[in-house]
This record gives C-alpha cells, sequence and structure tokens, in this order.
C-alpha cells in the first residue's frame, strides 16, 4: 500500500514539472514575436502630382493571458507602427505607335483620307478627367485655335477621355491640341487627304440628262470591264430633251418624270420608268454624277442661270457619299446637215456651235469650285471628224451613230472620269474596224489632253 501511494506522489511531482517547462517556452516565444518599433519610409520622388499610399508593414499581434497549471504568466500586448510611402509619378499623356513627340515643336504626326473615321486610344499613366479637344493650328511652333470663318476639315466632337476621335472632312492640314488642368499638353498634326477613288477596282458613276447622256453611257460598261474593272455600276437618270430648266422643274414640283436606267452586269435595263431625281441620287453610293444642258443650249451662256445652281445645290445635298465629285459633260455641235431647230442658234455652223458650247463651258463651268471636271465628248467628236471618217459620226444629225460615234464619247467618259490609259481596250463595238479604232483613241487623248481646241487627226486615211 505504500508503495502505491508513493508511485502516485511521484507521478504527480512529474506532470506539475513538465507543466511548467512547456508554460516557460510559450512564454519565450510569444516574446520573441513582440515588435518594439517600426521606421517610418519616406520616398520622395522629384515629380509633378503627388500619390500617397500606405503599406502595412506587419500584421498587429496581441495575445491574451494564458493560463497553465503553473503560476499564471500574462503575456504584454504589442503594438505594431505602419510605414507611410510616398510616391511621386510624372503626369504624362501619350500615344502609342505615333510618330512625333507630342510637343509644339515635334507633334504627334496623324494621316488620314477624306471621310474617314480616325480613332487612336490616349494613354495616361492614371486617371484624369475628360481632356479639352482644341482644333486650330499650327505654324512657325505658335498655335491658333480655329474660328467660325476657318475650314473646319475635323470633327472632334466624339473624343473622350481616353480616345482621339475625329471625322475627317475637308482636306488640309490641321493641328489638334489635347489638355486639362492635371495633364500636359500635346499637339497632334492631322493631315487630311483628298478622297481618291481607286478606279482600277471601281466605277460607279450617274448621269443626270437626256439622249446624249444615253449616247455617251452606251458602251462605257463594256469599256470598263474589257479594262478589267471589278466593280462597276452606272446609273443615268433622263427626260428626252432635257435642260437644265427641265430638271428643276422636276426638282421643284417632285415630278417622277425620269426614265431611271441601271447598269450592273453589262446590260442596260429600265430600273423606273416613273422615277424621281431624288430616287437615282439615293440608289447607290456614287463617286461621279455628270450633269448637263441640252444640246440646243449647251453654246448659250445665259441659260446657265440660276437653274444651274439650283441643280448643283439639289445634288450636293442629296448625294450619299459626301465625296462624290460633279462632272459636266460637254456635248457635241452637230453634224453640218442637221435638220434640228437648236442649230439655228449658232447660224447653223457647225464650228461656231462647236466654239460657242467651249467658250461657254470655258466661262461657266471651268472656273465652278464645285464642278471637278469637264468631259469633253464634244471635241473628241470634232476632233474625229478631222479623221478619214468625216462629218459622218451621227445617226439623225445630232445623235451619235450606234458605232463609231458612241463608242468615240464612251472611251471619253472613260479616259477621263478614271485616269486610266485606252490604248489597250481590246473590246470594239461591231463595226468599228481597228483603223477606226486607233483614229477614235488618237481623238480621244488629244480631246482629255487638249479640252477646248480641235487637234487634227493623223489618220486621214482609213
Amino acid at each position: 500500500m505504500k508503495k502505491f501511494i508513493a508511485f502516485f506522489v511521484f507521478l504527480f511531482v512529474g506532470i506539475a514539472f513538465l507543466s511548467c517547462d512547456k508554460a516557460t517556452t510559450t512564454t519565450s516565444r510569444i516574446t520573441s514575436n513582440i515588435i518594439q518599433t517600426t521606421e517610418q519610409i519616406i520616398t520622395t520622388q522629384e515629380t509633378t502630382e503627388q500619390i500617397t499610399t500606405t503599406q502595412a508593414v506587419t500584421t498587429a499581434t496581441t495575445s491574451n493571458p494564458v493560463t497553465t497549471m503553473a503560476p499564471i504568466t500574462t503575456v504584454p500586448t504589442t503594438t505594431v507602427a505602419t510605414t507611410t510611402v510616398t510616391t511621386y509619378l510624372e503626369k504624362e499623356l501619350f500615344f502609342l505607335g505615333v510618330l512625333g513627340a507630342g510637343t509644339i515643336d515635334s507633334p504627334y504626326l496623324v494621316e488620314t483620307t477624306e471621310g474617314v473615321s480616325y480613332f487612336k486610344s490616349v494613354r495616361t499613366n492614371y486617371d484624369s478627367p475628360t481632356p479639352t479637344y482644341e482644333l486650330g493650328f499650327l505654324n512657325d511652333g505658335v498655335f491658333t485655335l480655329a474660328t467660325s470663318s476657318d475650314v473646319l476639315g475635323i470633327d472632334l466632337s466624339k473624343s473622350t477621355n481616353s480616345s482621339l476621335k475625329f471625322d475627317a472632312l475637308t482636306r488640309g492640314v490641321y493641328c489638334v491640341r489635347i489638355s486639362d488642368d492635371d495633364l500636359e499638353t500635346v499637339y497632334v498634326q492631322v493631315t487630311v487627304l483628298e478622297y481618291i477613288v481607286d478606279f482600277s477596282q471601281t466605277l460607279k458613276v450617274l448621269a443626270i440628262g437626256n439622249s446624249f447622256s444615253v449616247d455617251g453611257m452606251e458602251y462605257l460598261y463594256k469599256i470598263a470591264a474589257n479594262y478589267g474593272i471589278p466593280n462597276i455600276i452606272l446609273g443615268n437618270l433622263y427626260i428626252g430633251g432635257a435642260s437644265l430648266s427641265t430638271h428643276v422643274n422636276s426638282i421643284t414640283n417632285n415630278l417622277n418624270n425620269y426614265v431611271y436606267m441601271k447598269n450592273t452586269n453589262d446590260t442596260w435595263t429600265y430600273h423606273d420608268s416613273t422615277a424621281t431625281l431624288l430616287d437615282g441620287l439615293i440608289d447607290e453610293d456614287w463617286d461621279v454624277i455628270t450633269i448637263q444642258q441640252v444640246s440646243s443650249d449647251s453654246g448659250m451662256p445665259a441659260t446657265y442661270n440660276s437653274d444651274l445652281e439650283t441643280l448643283i445645290d439639289y445634288v450636293v445635298q442629296n448625294k450619299t457619299n459626301p465625296f462624290a465629285s460633279l462632272a459636266w459633260h460637254m456635248t457635241w455641235a452637230y453634224q453640218q446637215d442637221t435638220t434640228h431647230g437648236g442649230f439655228l442658234n449658232y447660224s447653223s455652223d457647225q464650228l461656231t456651235m462647236y466654239q460657242a458650247i467651249t467658250a461657254t463651258v470655258q466661262e461657266k463651268i471651268v472656273s465652278r469650285d464645285d464642278i471637278s471636271f469637264v468631259i469633253p465628248s464634244g471635241t473628241a467628236i470634232q476632233n474625229l471628224r478631222t479623221s478619214f471618217m468625216g462629218d459622218n459620226l451621227t445617226r439623225d444629225g445630232y445623235h451619235l451613230s450606234m458605232d463609231i460615234g458612241r463608242f468615240t464619247a464612251g472611251l471619253t467618259w472613260f479616259k477621263q472620269i478614271t485616269g486610266l490609259s485606252i490604248e489597250n481596250i481590246s473590246y470594239k463595238p461591231s463595226g468599228v474596224t481597228e483603223a477606226d479604232f486607233l483614229a477614235i483613241v488618237e481623238a480621244v487623248n488629244n480631246a482629255v489632253e487638249y479640252q477646248f481646241v480641235v487637234t487634227n487627226s493623223t489618220h486621214t486615211t482609213g
């Protein structure tokens, strides 16, 4: 019995001893984790704007009283300091992938084309309010704001705090100044190039005329297709014998008295026999729109009056392609033996009529900024009359012959509109010989180069 009691006394003492040792070890570990202090670190960098951030260097640790079977040991609460890091960042606004430095002496350089919408991300190194976008001009290192009297060649209204967006409206060189209270100012020089159609790939032409525009366009599709142009759309809005005043009357009274013919697959079809002028204008995004005067009045300056202004204004306001060119179709003098009553306006003399037409077009059309070019069909026909073919290019004294006459006019339209060569055109209507073709090509080339004078043909024998 005594041995049994002694064993339990010994066991109790051992347990007490182990508990005391464990408590001492725990206290030692906790105490070693106490952080006495932390040093405040301030990093200062020379900049324009200060950005302050707070970083925790360590996590606060608080110990609760620990009780064991040994005497109670209390661990004190630990206080942890935080570190404040102050960093100054340089303000910056910049474009990526754009030439230039964005300064007034070396602006960013952007080049685009009329009718194109431009987009470029504006990068900043911090959040900022919407910048101010100002349009102006940069000359000799001086920025001048555009005024209402200046040509506003780009529209900046779509720009945002993260992107420069504008629509290029009119060719020219402009400058955009981008700035706000928190950003440096940067400059972007924008060069807007003229809208240019690649006529080797597309030909979209609408004529507003009469039977003379039918003559001019009859073979235009075949010529263009033979050249290799893949996308061809032609339209012809005509009223027989229509003058400028006829078109204005149709506009004013919204008359559906046009025949609208269209050619998209090498065949002229009556697209609409009761069309309005507006119907044809909005049917396609035409690249070229031609107008003309009735043949009997084409050499009479007095008839190029307010009707011309009204017609041009209507076309410009309603065309769906804002960069479509407006062209003038200069028609031909009548055959000398014609019985057309309008020939009396020119003393029934072919050369008098031709010279009156060219003089009037130079006076009333060439000087206009809203008409881009003249199609000199009249000069091409007059040139060809000096060849071995003579004065035999009409079918009734004023409308062009179905083969040589119309083909000559068609080549003139093609050459003047596209600027492409006609020497290698292999298509020829039936009735046009190789000798005819050589004389026609010469007549057309000379007409395009010398639009208002007759160039005698070298092809005097067939």
